[in-house]
This record gives C-alpha cells, sequence and structure tokens, in this order.
C-alpha cells in the first residue's frame, strides 16, 4: 500500500500539470483558426486567378485566330490582286503587238 500511496502523489501532480496545460490549447487554436481563414482566402484567390488566367487565355486564342483569318484574307486579296495585274500586263501586250503587227502589214 506504500507504494500507491507513493505514486499516487506524483500521479495527481502529472495530472494537474496536463489540466494546467490544457489552457494553453486557446492561444493555438486561435492560430489555427487564423490559418484556416488564410488558406480560404489563398484558395479563393487562386481560384480568381486561376479564373482570370482562364479569360486571358481565351482571348488570346481569340485575338490569334482573328489575326490568322485576316492575314488569309490578306492573302488571298494578294493572290487575287497578282491574278488582276497580270490579266492586264497580257491585255496591255496585246494592245501593244496588234499595232505592231498592223504597221509590220501595211508596210510590206
Amino acid at each position: 500500500m506504500k507504494l500507491t500511496s507513493t505514486l499516487q502523489a506524483p500521479l495527481a501532480a502529472a495530472c494537474l500539470i496536463a489540466l494546467a496545460g490544457c489552457t494553453d490549447l486557446e492561444p493555438i487554436r486561435a492560430q489555427i483558426d487564423d490559418l484556416k481563414s488564410q488558406l480560404a482566402k489563398l484558395q479563393s484567390d487562386t481560384a480568381r486567378a486561376t479564373a482570370a488566367a482562364n479569360a486571358a487565355a481565351a482571348n488570346a486564342s481569340s485575338v490569334a485566330e482573328g489575326a490568322q483569318n485576316a492575314v488569309g484574307e490578306v492573302q488571298s486579296a494578294t493572290e487575287a490582286n497578282s491574278k488582276a495585274i497580270a490579266a492586264l500586263d497580257e491585255k496591255i501586250d496585246r494592245m501593244f503587238k496588234r499595232p505592231l503587227a498592223k504597221a509590220s502589214v501595211t508596210a510590206e
């Protein structure tokens, strides 16, 4: 019995220390709550940044597609102009060849 009564005093002291330590958990809980709120804010900021980046990427893609379409139109117009210039050159050549052909027939 002496052994149990000898263990009871340190055991009671350990319980008191453990219970006293429980009251110190409030600052830790406050820090945990603060960290949770910071994490929630960071998650919402990340979601907004991701949405903004996706919108910017979609906009850039749309602009690039528009530019590509414009380049296609310019190439088409350039090709049409080249064909028109070639046809006009041919017409001018024919116009100059006719008078020369008539002049050479009359000269003979």
